[in-house]
């Protein structure tokens, strides 16, 4: 094993987290992407796949996976499982890896290499007494409201019926593991309790039943005050009872699914609608008693890739106050990229389109370096133009363009949309 103090591979999530796919089965982590879209899952020495409905969590915890992956980070070395952050950090974004370097170093305590070395053995196998579970990632099926044009039934059971009209008939279960389950509540209650930070994400978390119910159960053990809160929620569904809950916590962070405004966002995340989720975005900007951190996160798709530094501005023109934290190191927005449906990657532009990007983020550089703004907004709102332009030369998928152009006819016969009139670079395409 490395005896170096650090290494560039590292990451805490291996080590101080449980972290779940949206039908129980465990992985990696929620940016794992080497097998498929989701990570690999997690198994037993036999090859069962561990599931949060019927398992101990924490026999999850030393699954020969799950050794690997510690193993691999604590030599420096990256692991296939963690593609996506490598590929992410060559072409200069944040990855989640180094944001959970910055969380579990700042803002939840001092994780660190040399801790993460000092309970795990040579073959990456962790002391589960020394090294307690700090963060729970939990997904809750696929119950939402939304049908996003990137996503599909496998995270929202509203895809189902206009999967159908575009693929025939499928069979896609309703991921509801967690209903009524007491695996589920004897794990919570064991971990939940003691967790510094619980993701909640679903489908739309805020709609599922299990969720309030785990919120009340930490608040009637007298630890809300303890814990920290994260979504990620589309924020059409925020309730009183949700904000009265909310106030107990130690701190609330939403990574709100906002990905454009007006009809560039109605058009991605149908059905919603942006008038109404922007009152919602005021309401939480300006609430009294949730001690909020708030911000967009932004998915990068070909459906809103022109309309990006339009967001950035837009965000920063808007006086909100938490959403809005300008003097922060992250002054603009959070964005992350599509990657799968491949034929919603920006990649797959064509060149002349992919010339167009250039010009078009042109226009909007010129704007921020005139503007008043503080020379740390211009850099970060200039370095985000520059790192999306990088990643979308990094590698020319263009052959999944006429896929994008297919499904975008269809989708929009069948929701009575017209991505011309959205996306008005993409006339020449549609034509």
């Amino acid at each position: 094993m490395s005896t170096e103090s650090t290494s560039k591979t590292f990451c805490p999530i291996p080590w101080n987290s449980l972290q779940m796919i949206n039908n129980g089965d465990f992985r990696v982590c929620c940016n794992a992407d080497h097998s498929n879209r989701i990570g690999t899952r997690l198994t037993d020495e036999a090859g069962n796949i561990y599931n949060a409905s019927k398992d101990d969590w924490e026999d999850t915890r030393n699954a020969p996976l799950m050794k690997e992956v510690r193993k691999a980070m604590i030599n420096g070395e990256w692991h296939e499982e963690c593609t996506r952050c490598r590929n992410e950090e060559k072409s200069g974004f944040g990855s989640f890896r180094q944001h959970n370097l910055n969380d579990w170093g700042k803002w939840f305590g001092d994780f660190n290499y040399d801790k993460a070395c000092a309970v795990t053995k040579s073959d990456g196998t962790i002391d589960v007494k020394k090294q307690n579970v700090d963060f729970l990632d939990i997904r809750y099926g696929n119950f939402c409201n939304l049908k996003c044009r990137m996503c599909g039934p496998q995270d929202s059971h509203m895809w189902y019926s206009d999967y159908e009209k575009l693929h025939g008939p499928t069979q896609f279960p309703e991921t509801d593991w967690y209903s009524n389950n007491k695996n589920y509540i004897d794990n919570f209650s064991k971990y939940g309790l003691n967790a510094k930070k619980i993701n909640f994400i679903g489908g739309e978390p805020t709609l599922i039943k299990e969720h309030i119910d785990s919120l009340n159960y930490i608040i009637s053990k007298n630890k809300a005050h303890t814990v920290r809160l994260a979504y990620n929620t589309n924020l059409t569904s925020i309730s009183d009872e949700l904000l009265d809950l909310w106030s107990n916590f130690k701190e609330v962070r939403i990574a709100a699914s906002i990905d454009g405004i007006d009809e560039v966002f109605n058009y991605q995340r149908y059905p919603a609608n942006f008038g109404k989720v922007n009152k919602i975005i005021k309401l939480l900007d300006t609430h009294p008693t949730v001690n909020f951190r708030l911000w967009f996160d932004f998915t990068v798709t070909i459906l809103n890739v022109f309309h990006f530094p339009e967001f950035m501005k837009w965000k920063l023109e808007n006086n909100f106050v938490e959403w809005n934290r300008i003097k922060s190191p992250n002054p603009t927005v959070s964005y992350h990229m599509c990657h799968t449906p491949h034929h919603y990657s920006i990649k797959i532009l064509t060149a002349d389109l992919k010339e167009k990007l250039v010009t078009h983020y042109n226009e909007y550089i010129k704007w921020i370096e005139n503007s008043h703004y503080d020379k740390h907004v211009k850099d970060d709102y200039v370095n985000k133009c520059n790192t999306i332009i990088t990643y979308m030369y990094s590698e020319d998928k263009s052959e999944y363009i006429d896929a994008f152009v297919k499904i975008t006819k269809q989708l929009d016969k069948i929701r009575n949309q017209d991505i011309a009139k959205v996306i008005p670079q993409y006339k020449d395409l549609f034509k």
